[in-house]
């Protein structure tokens, strides 16, 4: 019998997520859509590196790291899903 392979993907805080859209300006690093005065259910982070790529135990920490989170709008999220291939950030993050 094969044994199934527990996620490792762990509720984000809210304190992280909302840290993560104030880094984003409240913006889709996708598409650039100003997020600030839709509801919070069409606000989503992406997994720069999809957290299912990084089931081995080592990567726990970096699966909702800061520095593997972005902001991004609902259909731009759910467009490539688990794809490995992901579109370029044309609004991405800011480098200080």
């Amino acid at each position: 019998m094969a044994t199934k392979v527990k996620s490792i993907r762990h509720q984000i805080s809210p304190e992280l997520r909302y840290s993560i859209y104030a880094l984003d300006n409240y913006e889709c690093v996708y598409c650039g859509n100003n997020l600030c005065d839709v509801p919070a259910r069409e606000r989503t982070l992406d997994h720069v590196k999809p957290a299912s790529k990084l089931q081995h135990p080592r990567h726990k920490r970096e699966v909702n790291s800061i520095s593997n989170l972005v902001t991004c709008c609902v259909p731009c999220n759910n467009g490539f899903g688990n794809s490995p291939v992901r579109p370029i950030m044309k609004y991405g993050r800011k480098q200080p």
